[in-house]
């Protein structure tokens, strides 16, 4: 038996159901006390997604405990505007238990976790690491695709512009949810966007924006600002009426006293141009956080070819 296999001796590795919230629970809010989770909160993140229950791989140990997670979360996927029967998994919540910590215990279950997305030819995998993850993806195979877009614009002398009328709805069923063509990503139907911002315990606002376009935000109140996020948006019509559609959403954040206006857009995004001259960069500082990819293909390695969002993460 190798060094390695010796480590994980008497440990189990299998998958987690929604029998198991309890003990999944328990391990969560050991690992993450600042952002606790109840029953609700993992229901909606594993077991409501409109593509399906996520894939929980847990390790136990010799009295039966979940001692670490690894999950899998579906999402339908656009390779163009032609082919949506694919499937994307987005990986998070990868914990261990600090007793288990150095055993290489998150290495075999996500072997077995991607191991089973590669035996699936129309799936993917993609991720949002954060900074005590980010390497471990690139060491195993996956493709660095870009880093982190965060983009942000200071509120603090911006003018009141009213361009455009902004038209607020009660759901995600009232958005015409036009969308950019021939785009990679998750595929954003009303099913997806209307789970995706249902999450307990936020408040979010949904936008119908001139010229067919929506936006979707969320005011985000911390110790010292208030930060209006973009979460998802849809720009549409000509260069002029897109920067409206931008400085009508700045608006709405100076209305909710917010001092930041913050979005994803990578630098090849369809947006760029536009994001640029309303003044929404990328700060001077950077945080050495990358997404990730799992997927052989062009289409799937190119930046310039995927719409994404900070809504597509799972944090907001």
């Amino acid at each position: 038996m190798s060094h390695y296999n010796a480590r994980l001796n008497g440990l189990s590795f299998e998958m987690a159901g929604p029998e198991d919230t309890d003990a999944l629970l328990q391990l969560i809010n050991l690992i993450q006390p600042h952002v606790p989770w109840d029953e609700a909160m993992l229901n909606w993140q594993y077991f409501q997604p409109p593509a399906g229950h996520a894939r929980i791989y847990i390790c136990r140990n010799q009295a039966h405990d979940i001692i670490a997670q690894y999950v899998a979360v579906p999402y339908h996927f656009r390779l163009n505007d032609r082919e949506t029967n694919h499937m994307s998994w987005m990986i998070q919540d990868v914990m261990t238990h600090p007793d288990y910590r150095g055993r290489g215990i998150l290495h075999e279950l996500g072997r077995r976790c991607i191991t089973d997305i590669r035996d699936e030819p129309t799936h993917f995998a993609h991720t949002f690491p954060n900074e005590k993850s980010n390497g471990s993806f690139g060491r195993n195979g996956w493709h660095q695709l870009m880093q982190v877009p965060a983009r942000q614009y200071s509120l603090e002398s911006y003018q009141q512009h009213n361009a455009v009328v902004l038209v607020e709805v009660d759901d995600i069923a009232s958005l015409d949810l036009v969308s950019p063509t021939n785009y990679i990503g998750v595929e954003r139907s009303n099913a997806y966007l209307t789970w995706r911002y249902s999450k307990p315990g936020c408040n979010y606002r949904f936008w119908q924006l001139p010229e067919g376009g929506w936006a979707i935000t969320k005011l985000y109140v911390g110790a010292t600002e208030r930060v209006f996020h973009i979460l998802d948006m849809c720009l549409l019509g000509s260069p002029s009426h897109q920067q409206a559609q931008l400085l009508t959403l700045f608006d709405e954040g100076l209305r909710q006293q917010a001092q930041m206006v913050t979005c994803w857009a990578h630098e090849e995004s369809c947006y760029t141009n536009i994001l640029a001259d309303v003044g929404l960069n990328y700060p001077s500082s950077r945080r050495e956080v990358y997404i990730y990819v799992d997927g052989d293909g062009p289409s799937i390695r190119n930046p310039g070819r995927w719409w994404l969002t900070q809504g597509d993460s799972d944090v907001y």
